[in-house]
């Protein structure tokens, strides 16, 4: 198994000119939002929004922040900014970074799967990895030999594994674009017509993208979402639900489906929720319309592949 060594950074004091921005609240809020990040709180933890009385700011769509939002610019020799630091307590960088041992939310995002370095390198005939989020550490944590639990992912896809545990009719895979997870499409009518000619055609569909997800309350474990799965059980009966797959080490290892919900669909190909026996009772209607929301995006991507850069 591989080594797992990570990108280290730290803080040291540096003379020179230091810069201190401030924000309006009450202008930046409408103008491109402002999300109170300390306002999740977790019980026995100290993660870093809470050390920090973080706030998000965003989304601002790859533009500047508006001028109008900044109430001041205060500049001034560092050494003004590290005394002030100071006196306020910050003085060690576990003040604002947190271990992972006191942040949960760490600890998550350290173990997101690793993904395979695509570029040749010359000479080296070895897997090479990297993880899929680039999180700068603050504490030491080289380990010498993987764990089960963290993905090595090479890009192994259901096809490749054989396939999905509880299909009943076989099926397709097909490859999606990454944003069909990570993206939000907009409130639009339920229809699938480019979704609903392959369930013609192949009864069961699984989209999957290049990509390993795995959920907060899944931290730990072997599981990873890889995308949705739609079944069509009648002409007119389909489930949605979420394609999850095991991947220990450098493996995939077993795909298989998480209950959905259930649609029929009516002559104007218009998709209406329906009470099932079979569909997820999990009580978290965000979570599956999500996979809603995915849907729409692949409808679009098979409508018109070559809009998806």
């Amino acid at each position: 198994m591989p080594k797992k060594r990570s990108p280290s950074a730290q803080y040291g004091y540096e003379g020179g000119e230091g810069h201190l921005y401030v924000f309006d609240k009450a202008v930046t809020q409408p103008h491109v939002g402002l999300i109170d990040l300390a306002a999740i709180k977790l019980d026995g933890a100290r993660p870093r929004t809470a050390a920090q009385d973080a706030w998000l700011l965003g989304p601002l769509s790859n533009q500047v922040v508006p001028p109008e939002c900044f109430a001041a610019h205060i500049t001034g020799s560092r050494a003004v900014f590290r005394d002030y630091a100071a006196e306020e307590g910050i003085i060690e960088t576990d003040r604002l970074f947190p271990s992972s041992i006191e942040d949960p939310l760490l600890r998550v995002l350290l173990g997101l799967p690793w993904k395979k370095v695509r570029e040749p390198h010359e000479g080296i005939t070895i897997p090479i990895f990297r993880r899929a989020l680039n999180v700068q550490e603050y504490h030491g944590s080289f380990v010498k030999i993987g764990a089960r639990q963290t993905a090595f992912y090479q890009g192994a896809g259901v096809a490749d594994y054989g396939s999905i545990d509880g299909g009943k009719y076989g099926g397709i895979a097909v490859r999606v674009p990454e944003i069909a997870l990570f993206g939000v499409a907009r409130e639009a009518p339920l229809r699938f017509p480019k979704v609903a000619a392959l369930l013609a055609e192949h009864r069961a569909v699984a989209f999957e993208i290049d990509e390993l997800i795995q959920h907060a309350n899944l931290g730990g474990t072997q599981l990873y979402q890889k995308g949705i799965v739609v079944t069509a059980h009648e002409p007119d009966l389909v489930d949605l639900c979420e394609l999850a797959v095991e991947h220990p080490g450098l493996d995939l290892t077993r795909a298989g489906m998480i209950p959905g919900w259930y649609y029929r669909i009516g002559s104007d190909g218009l998709w209406t929720r329906e009470a099932h026996p079979e569909q997820c009772d999990c009580g978290n209607d965000d979570t599956h319309l999500r996979h809603i929301s995915a849907l729409h995006i692949i409808e679009r991507y098979l409508t018109a592949p070559e809009t998806f850069g």
